[in-house]
């Protein structure tokens, strides 16, 4: 049991930095303005300074969110619900929504006080459902559930 525990804090681990990865890389592209765009009187970063500048903050959402925040929270579910089809999936989805808001305020109170608030949100919202989907994919390939009547 103590075995499975650690692989699943490790999956969480893992899975938190791949997002924090995925997320940096897609909303440093959206920020990002391509060589032929940019206008002569303008200073640009490079995506480069982007993706730095940006991976601080989604790192610290994934870390709070991944590791430390989703075992309870997982917690809480298994006990509390009868998780059986569609209505299970919406439980987590939404609970992972609800975990991605409460590490968006804790990151925006660090930061940058109420400044960024807003944006932080959307930016949580997106990462958690990152960090579900690459966590999902880890325990569906490290305890594929087996057959029945096998032991």
């Amino acid at each position: 049991m103590v075995r499975k525990g650690n692989s699943l804090f490790m999956i969480k681990v893992i899975a938190a930095m791949l997002s924090a990865v995925i997320s940096t890389i897609y909303f440093s592209w959206r920020i990002y303005t391509p060589l032929s765009e940019r206008l002569s009187t303008t200073e640009y970063s490079p995506f480069i300074g982007i993706f730095a500048f940006n991976f601080v903050p989604i790192f610290f959402i994934s870390i709070i969110m991944g590791p430390m925040l989703s075992p309870v929270m997982d917690r809480i579910i298994y006990k509390r619900f009868n998780l059986t089809g569609l209505r299970s999936m919406l439980i987590v989805v939404f609970s992972y929504l609800l975990l991605g808001m409460v590490s968006a305020i804790l990151v925006s109170l660090i930061f940058s006080g109420t400044t960024l608030f807003f944006s932080y949100i959307s930016i949580s919202l997106w990462n958690s459902m990152v960090f579900l989907f690459i966590q999902k994919i880890f325990q569906w390939c490290f305890f594929k559930p087996g057959k029945r009547g096998s032991i």
